[in-house]
């Protein structure tokens, strides 16, 4: 199977080792692929500026793009966003020419930490890696009493009688005293309240929304194994999996009570990825303690009724576009002053 991320196309006459690549790939259909003549090895990332920014850029699809002696601005005129087309086409006007080396890796120094799995595992499990980097298992962490078991602590606040379970990382968190968390989760940018309990292979992460000129909090929730990409269409979309059960169940009603219009927009496929599942909330606690709340109605079969209490509901489609990394900065920025101070 022929991976999406990360080709190149290289010059024949390139050193074995290092290569000059012809043209970036990104994302791009096995039969592309064979027909560009790509290579496999990966790649490091780089970045670069452009002023003023007013939306979001990609190392990969974006930065990389440009580089190349027979790369083209076609793939940048499929944006749908008229501002991001316009700040890609300059981007390929400032970079396209720059010298571009490839160093290929032996297959088994490379480590792909692109999916929630492979990010814990290599994180939390691979030996090999963790001396490499010199990772610790509790790096820049306050932590009291709190039982931990084997897991990955960075830049977070634990409260009393809080319990990790192994396998778990948890980056940038304020956890109150008394929160239980299983095995095999990854948690981000939380402030967890007092006594949760998140169960194992459980993906948490807090954004902050900027929503017609107000601060918003949206907790985004999955199962670490969930697949955000897999696309049904319109008339059998509840079969889709939102942690690791069919939204028929979960959701605790009948179609005729709950169309897709009520969770995806009007017209096209539904994935979870377009799905509107998550509150949007005044406080970073206030949205995580919704997100518990949705584990919890679905445990109970009853989620769309504890989602029509919401005024607004964003999915992860909606996150991409309205986050506010700002304020994101400003939080973990705060977690790593307390812990030097």
């Amino acid at each position: 199977m022929i991976s999406p991320w990360g080709k190149y196309r290289s010059d024949p006459s390139s050193p074995a080792m290092v290569a000059t690549p012809k043209c970036f790939l990104h994302k791009q259909t096995a039969e592309v692929l064979k027909h560009k003549g790509a290579v496999i090895p990966d790649s490091d990332l780089f970045y670069a500026g452009v002023k003023p920014l007013k939306c979001e850029l990609e190392a990969y699809a974006d930065f990389l793009q440009p580089l190349g002696s027979a790369s083209s601005v076609d793939y940048y005129e499929q944006s749908s966003y008229p501002e991001k087309a316009r700040v890609q086409q300059k981007l390929f006007g400032i970079l396209n020419g720059t010298p571009f080396k490839v160093v290929i890796f032996h297959e088994a120094q490379f480590n792909h930490l692109g999916t929630i799995s492979e990010y814990l595992h290599h994180i939390c499990g691979n030996a090999t890696l963790r001396s490499a980097y010199q990772f610790a298992n509790h790096h820049g962490t306050e932590y009291g009493d709190a039982e931990r078991l084997d897991c990955s602590l960075i830049h977070s606040v634990l409260g009393e009688r809080s319990c990790i379970e192994a396998g778990t990382v948890i980056e940038y968190c304020i956890l109150e005293e008394g929160v239980s968390i299983g095995r095999n989760c990854l948690l981000s940018n939380l402030h967890v309240p007092m006594n949760a309990v998140i169960p194992s292979n459980t993906f948490i992460h807090t954004v902050t929304l900027l929503v017609q000129h107000e601060v918003l909090y949206a907790t985004c929730v999955f199962g670490v194994n969930d697949d955000l990409k897999r696309t049904l269409p319109r008339s059998c979309a509840f079969e889709l999996e939102f942690l690791n059960l069919p939204l028929t169940s979960v959701l605790g009603i009948g179609t005729s009570e709950c169309t897709t219009d009520d969770l995806w927009p009007a017209n096209g496929d539904c994935n979870l990825w377009t799905a509107k599942l998550f509150p949007a909330c005044s406080s970073r606690k206030q949205s995580c303690e919704a997100a518990l709340l949705t584990i919890a109605a679905i445990k109970e079969n009853g989620l769309f009724t504890f989602l029509r209490g919401f005024t607004v509901l964003v999915s992860m489609e909606d996150v991409m576009v309205l986050k506010t990394g700002t304020s994101m900065l400003d939080f973990q920025l705060g977690l790593q002053s307390k812990m030097l101070s």
